[in-house]
């Protein structure tokens, strides 16, 4: 019998490798950022420059780090407003977004030997499997014990912690980063419910969630989408798609476990 998770542990190593990639991130940022203002930053990069900023916005709000999503979440709208109207960032945002950038680099902090082995967090390799050190996958053909949850969402920190959170309570957890592999782990595990993010690469959300839908042997599978997007216009083309439930980021872990578990209860 494999040892139980041991919740605060792990969110206590997630946090300290968050901040230690934290330095890298932000120059990366940085970088985008002065081609951004150079007029050298492609469309592309920009989307990065986007999707870089988001995710950093989302594991400070998951760490409680009130500073660091203070000041992506204004960077984010900027770098939005860049790629909505097609323009140049004003005089103002160059400034502004200069001095939360040095706001974010006085949370980086120095690896010491006082971390955890690495096998405690893998979290820190191009391709985590954290949460499935933990669990033993089980065929679909065969009994289990625990409900099933696949979680999707391209936000790493977040993700884990909400796998261990209810790893902690005895749900077995599987994780993917994008929709594509969403759509193979579900046909492959038959889960009892997915927790799926809306803006992730290769296939978003949405899109996975439409093929599931037209996948008989997966079709029913109850979908809880959770994202930042809170327009009506999105909630809307959200439920069109076949989802069963919608969660604004960022979220109480028991406002998200009494969602699964009305959901579990109705399946």
């Amino acid at each position: 019998m494999s040892e139980p998770v041991d919740f605060q542990k792990q969110m206590d190593v997630l946090r300290r490798v968050y901040l230690e990639q934290l330095p890298i991130r932000v120059r990366q940022i940085e970088a985008l950022w002065q081609a951004t203002c150079d007029g050298t930053c492609t469309q592309e990069g920009l989307h990065v420059l986007h999707k870089s900023v988001h995710q950093l916005n989302g594991s400070g709000e998951t760490f409680g780090l009130a500073e660091i999503t203070a000041s992506t979440h204004y960077l984010e709208a900027v770098v939005k407003d860049l790629l909505l109207h097609d323009r140049a960032p004003t005089p103002e945002e160059r400034v502004k977004v200069l001095i939360e950038l040095s706001v974010l680099k006085v949370y980086s902090i120095e690896p010491d030997t006082a971390l955890p082995e690495p096998d405690l967090w893998q979290v820190a390799s191009p391709e985590p499997v954290f949460a499935e050190a933990f669990v033993t996958p089980t065929p679909p053909d065969e009994p289990r014990t625990a409900p099933t949850v696949l979680i999707a969402d391209d936000g790493t920190f977040l993700r884990k912690k909400v796998a261990l959170s209810l790893q902690a309570i005895g749900f077995r957890v599987f994780e993917v980063d994008n929709g594509l592999k969403a759509l193979d782990k579900a046909q492959e595990y038959h889960p009892d419910i997915i927790l799926m993010d809306v803006m992730m690469p290769v296939m978003d959300g949405l899109e996975a969630t439409r093929h599931i839908r037209k996948a008989e042997s997966i079709q029913e599978i109850p979908i809880i989408i959770m994202t930042v997007k809170n327009s009506l216009e999105d909630v809307q083309r959200a439920f069109v798609c076949g989802i069963n439930d919608y969660i604004l980021k960022p979220f109480s872990q028991e406002h998200l476990l009494e969602r699964i578990n009305v959901w579990l209860a109705n399946a």
